[in-house]
């Protein structure tokens, strides 16, 4: 189904969430984005995510040239 009175699941789940306020108060709203600023690199994605999820300690031994 198609059309401009059509609402898929996600827009509408979307649609609820930013209507009960669960978007508000976010950090870094109203501010740019920090990845602006850098030049682009195109693994930058998984090097924020090893950064976030702080699991630098779990790849080092991955990584390790000659092993």
């Amino acid at each position: 189904m198609t059309g401009p009175d059509y609402e898929s699941y996600v827009d509408r789940k979307i649609r609820q969430a930013a209507d009960s306020g669960e978007f508000d108060d976010l950090a870094g709203e109203g501010e740019p984005l920090e990845i602006l600023n850098e030049p682009y690199e195109p693994g930058w994605w998984v090097k924020r995510w090893v950064v976030r999820e702080r699991l630098k300690d779990v790849t080092a031994p991955l990584s390790k040239p000659g092993d």
